[in-house]
């Protein structure tokens, strides 16, 4: 239900606001779930700002790069330029 997974994400981010793992979250979950990676931008940078791990911050790095690629290109192939670039661990496909 997406509308109570945001829900979920908003009241963690604002109660945890420098939580770079739940703007990860977030901007994964509006680049591939709700198709609309430009609202994932400001998500992923933050994601990359509050990053304190070395190792980690260069996945958001990627991260944010390909939001912004995909932002950048035609909705179409989006979702699958998001499965190539994923960080890995996470789930690649759509369900």
């Amino acid at each position: 239900n997406r509308p109570r997974a945001l829900r979920y994400l908003s009241d963690g981010i604002a109660n945890n606001p420098r939580s770079w793992e739940l703007h990860q979250l977030a901007a994964l979950f509006y680049a591939r779930r709700m198709q609309d990676p430009g609202r994932a931008i400001p998500y992923a940078r933050l994601a990359v700002r509050y990053c304190d791990d070395e190792d980690q911050r260069k996945i958001m790095m990627r991260l944010l790069r390909t939001v912004e690629d995909m932002a950048a290109e035609p909705r179409r192939g989006s979702a699958d330029r998001m499965r190539i670039n994923a960080p890995s661990g996470l789930s690649q496909r759509p369900h």
